[in-house]
């Protein structure tokens, strides 16, 4: 039995969202609670999350808000995407 945290930041030193999940559960499907969390007042750039948040729905998400994803694809991606 495992758990994971799942934070939300806007810089090194302002967590903003926090939530717990169970370790067998997928990381992606906490991203709208965490996103959702996000006060409006932070104008993000760039969203930077590892690649268990890899999805084309959070993509699309981002990318409606003009937010860069720069996010690792997962190895069985079977398109894979470059990020930087």
């Amino acid at each position: 039995m495992t758990t994971k945290i799942h934070a939300a930041c806007v810089d090194e030193i302002s967590r903003v969202g926090l939530t717990l999940s169970p370790g067998q559960e997928a990381d992606c499907s906490y991203f709208a609670e965490l996103y959702a969390g996000l006060s409006r007042i932070h104008v993000l750039k760039a969203a930077v999350p590892d690649k268990g948040y890899d999805s084309n729905a959070i993509r699309g998400q981002l990318a409606l808000d003009r937010i860069q994803p720069v996010i690792p694809p997962k190895s069985n991606r079977k398109e894979q995407i470059s990020y930087d």
